[in-house]
């Protein structure tokens, strides 16, 4: 198929407050381009992730010094394209930092969070004597957060003077099952219909008044213009006054500990860490699992559509007839083997452990399972007319 070259247009308007003198401000520009693609549809695509990103480092450009503090406002872009007859609009409510765009379909998930404050490696003044004196202590929270009050905190408590210490904040955050079930599927693969930039995070606030996001963020375009993207994780901290101290290196867990520490903390005079601990409310067993029975019969993979050989062990065609979600293994399995038993030569069964997933009016589609060989819990096939198995992967 010959490519068209399409020339598009975008009139962008970004509106925000200059807090300080409570005013606001616009900043206008205009992008032009020409895509050469298969199809419009792909070209505005194209256009539109090529537009977000100009719009960001023009952004940065022009206020530099309020995008390291967190600018919001309100971000408008009108696109055209004369020769197609095409006019479009998106208006979103943004906030920019040093690192990108956060447009408003982010998700800010109600979490759980506690939080306390421990002063650890506690140098002690015993004037040389042998005393039974801890490492380190908690911190209530009537001590104010500075290095004076904790340090005489620590000697009201032990009758002891000290050389110092070092401070940690530690913060819990429970995220819910549902909640849970969200982020699992969007790092798994099983949810690949996410938004260009769609974000979920999870806040915690520390005594100080420093905070820390959570956040599972998604690629800048959608799955189906992007196949080789995936979402990833990362943490980010800020102090008091929302100025950003530190951000943790991008991964691909959400669940666990991420750390930070601020070298030079203005209020302690020293390095201050910051831990903080990110917990399902309440722990999936094996009970929660559930498992994807897919029968059908195996083809010959280099006649058929290369979507029946890209599952599995990629060995075999897998032409199904019929897929269901079952919560109980066993039953799963007998199910499975009985299939074989009364199909035809190759009839398949496979059983796939998916992990918990909340299968209430769900429909069985491909974006909401997977289909990895690691997840094959049972296997079967009929060959010769007898039954084979754990056939996958032979």
């Amino acid at each position: 198929m010959e490519k068209t070259v399409y020339k598009l247009s975008a009139d962008v308007v970004f509106a925000y407050n200059i807090f300080s003198a409570d005013t606001q401000r616009n900043l206008n520009f205009s992008v032009t381009a020409d895509i050469c693609r298969d199809s419009f549809s792909d070209a505005v695509a194209a256009f539109k992730a090529y537009v977000g990103n100009v719009a960001y480092s023009a952004i940065v450009l022009s206020i530099p010094e309020l995008v390291k503090k967190r600018v919001e406002g309100v971000l408008s872009i009108s696109y055209g394209c004369e020769q197609e007859g095409y006019s479009d609009a998106d208006t979103d409510t943004v906030c920019i930092d040093s690192e990108r765009i956060h447009y408003s379909w982010e998700a800010h998930h109600d979490a759980i969070s506690e939080s306390n404050r421990m002063a650890t490696n506690i140098k002690w003044d015993t004037d040389g004597k042998e005393v039974n004196l801890p490492n380190q202590m908690t911190i209530p929270d009537d001590v104010d957060d500075d290095v004076d009050a904790i340090g005489d905190y620590l000697s009201d408590e032990t009758g002891f003077c000290h050389f110092g210490f070092d401070l940690v904040y530690e913060a819990t955050i429970k995220v819910n099952r549902e909640d849970t079930r969200v982020i699992h599927n969007l790092l798994s693969g099983k949810d690949l219909d996410w938004d260009a930039d769609e974000t979920h995070s999870v806040n915690a606030k520390f005594h100080n008044g420093t905070n820390v996001d959570v956040m599972l963020c998604c690629p800048p375009e959608t799955h189906a213009n992007y196949p080789n993207g995936s979402p990833w994780t990362q943490a980010c901290w800020y102090d008091a006054d929302g100025h950003s101290i530190g951000c943790s290196v991008t991964d691909d867990k959400f669940f666990g500990d991420w750390t930070m520490t601020d070298d030079d903390d203005p209020a302690l005079g020293g390095p201050v860490s910051y831990v903080v601990h990110v917990v399902m409310e309440q722990e999936w067993t094996e009970a929660d699992n559930v498992y994807l029975v897919d029968v059908g019969v195996i083809v010959d993979k280099d006649k058929y559509h290369a979507c029946y050989s890209d599952v599995y062990d990629k060995q075999h065609g897998y032409y199904d007839e019929d897929r269901y979600l079952l919560r109980d293994l066993e039953k799963a399995k007998a199910e499975a083997k009985q299939y074989v038993i009364d199909g035809v030569e190759n009839t398949y069964a496979i059983v796939t452990n998916q992990g918990p997933l909340d299968i209430d009016g769900i429909e069985v589609d491909d974006a909401c399972v997977s289909y990895d060989a690691e997840n094959v819990v049972y296997s079967a096939v009929k060959k010769n007319g007898e039954v084979v198995e754990s056939f996958v992967g032979l």
